[in-house]
């Protein structure tokens, strides 16, 4: 090739770099006593809808559900992608040795109580974050979950005594004091804030494990 057709083409480009993906698996377990509505919360984000009837205990024994529970859930959040691991739980204290086994190396924790049975938002303190720790890393993040907020809503509105329910703010206090990443609540029944109540565990979750450059608040199922 002469010298007059270089100059015609001009210089060659070099390829620009792509910024390649960033894949990450997150394990998150869900823990909290019994009846407060961890699964229903579970397999509302899930499916989309909220489940009549769910018998006692996880997801993992309710076969018409096995479509959405048995492989990870590809969720992209800016830049991170995500496989995220739903581990459900069973409630009662008689099950704490099996749930040494099937929650431990958890990335991200969820302790979850209903807002409107103070005594289960009292256990996180004296049973479920000293339990947790037991069989977590001692860097795990955990987020705290109020759940059922659609009965304290509907208290409220009936202007019931709403004493024995447990606030908003004593929520984020609790959070704060026990060390949680962050504090969020939701309702299951009516399908609001669910979806936050994930976004925000993921993003616990990336916050440890994700350098600051990449990290970012949007959250995508795909």
């Amino acid at each position: 090739m002469g010298e007059n057709e270089v100059q015609r083409r001009g210089p060659r480009r070099r390829n620009s770099k792509v910024p390649q993906p960033i894949s990450h698996n997150v394990r998150c377990v869900v823990l909290g006593d019994g009846d407060v509505g961890k699964t229903s919360m579970v397999l509302t984000y899930l499916s989309g809808h909220f489940p009549e009837d769910v018998p006692p205990g996880p997801m993992e024994g309710l076969s018409e559900y096995d479509h959405l529970t048995k492989h990870p859930l590809k969720l992209q959040q800016d830049n991170v992608e995500v496989y995220l691991t739903l581990v459900d739980s069973f409630g009662l204290d008689e099950y704490e040795k099996l749930r040494e086994k099937m929650c431990a190396s958890g990335d991200v924790y969820m302790l979850c109580y209903s807002t409107n049975k103070r005594s289960t938002f009292e256990r996180l303190r004296h049973h479920w974050l000293p339990e947790m720790r037991k069989y977590s890393a001692e860097q795990t993040p955990f987020v705290v979950v109020g759940l059922k907020t659609d009965i304290r809503s509907k208290a409220q509105a009936d202007s019931t005594d709403i004493t024995s329910f447990v606030t908003y703010s004593e929520g984020m206090r609790e959070a704060g004091d026990l060390g949680a990443a962050k504090y969020t609540e939701c309702s299951a029944r009516n399908n609001t804030g669910v979806k936050r109540v994930f976004e925000q565990t993921i993003q616990a979750a990336l916050e440890h494990m994700v350098s600051p450059e990449v990290k970012r608040t949007s959250c995508v199922v795909s």
